[in-house]
């Protein structure tokens, strides 16, 4: 069966307006949908009868039973649906994406990679003892502006998209997911401008010398460790698909 494109609309529609936001899930839906309309008017259903049967199976989906159910803890995240379905490959596609951070990070500290860690360990040690604070802050507002930066293209590309009628939706899940990702480097900057308690001063703008030194070369360090696994990562394609 060849779907006319009000039928195609009527699908987008049904599935747009269940809460689904994200491109990439909603084109694995589209065809998922499309499969299973096919599957039924083949064994006699109209179309709009085998789209609401769909669309009603999916609405039915539930979120598992959980542990302190009865306190309703739960009740931030959505409950049912295509909402309750997008927040679970929201969540597994993220821990994904974590497992997969750490090997490339844990890769780093294997021979012959782990020589380069100790040149650029060394080098960030020797940033922090030779540089001004204001250097410092600059390379560590760097390390946090990169994943950004490396991310821009891609938003670029989603939102030409999207203004040409060319996607439905105007980011991907992928997207939205390593970007996420991001926060813990705003968080480790806010880490590094608490202040001292001695001096007043945040911590990146201590004195080069002593206990401030090896502080400030951890921040370069792991920033450095970072940017690099976040670039690699962001390279690497990752695909997920509905249970049949």
């Amino acid at each position: 069966m060849k779907l006319t494109l009000n039928q195609q609309n009527s699908i987008g529609d049904a599935i747009a307006s269940a809460g689904i936001k994200y491109q990439d899930l909603y084109e694995e839906l589209f065809d998922h949908y499309a499969s299973a309309i096919e599957d039924r008017t083949q064994s006699g259903q109209t179309f709009d009868a085998a789209l609401g049967a769909i669309h009603q199976e999916f609405m039915s989906y539930k979120r598992p039973s959980k542990t302190w159910d009865y306190y309703s803890v739960w009740e931030t995240e959505p409950q049912h649906g295509l909402e309750r379905l997008q927040f679970e490959y929201q969540q597994n596609l993220d821990q994904e994406l974590t497992t997969r951070q750490w090997q490339i990070v844990k890769s780093y500290f294997r021979w012959p990679a782990i020589v380069g860690m100790i040149l650029a360990a060394a080098l960030s040690y020797q940033l922090a003892d030779l540089l001004p604070p204001t250097w410092i802050g600059i390379i560590l507002t760097v390390g946090i502006s990169f994943p950004y930066l490396v991310m821009l293209p891609h938003v670029w590309r989603e939102g030409l998209r999207f203004a040409r009628n060319e996607r439905k939706f105007r980011y991907s899940l992928k997207g939205a997911v390593i970007f996420s990702r991001t926060s813990w480097l705003v968080y480790a900057l806010n880490v590094s401008n608490v202040s001292n308690a001695m001096t007043g001063e945040p911590i990146w703008q201590m004195q080069m010398q002593g206990f401030g030194t090896p502080v400030i070369a951890a921040f370069l360090f792991s920033y450095a460790v970072s940017s690099v696994s976040f670039w690699q990562l962001y390279q690497e394609k990752f695909k997920f698909s509905l249970a049949q």
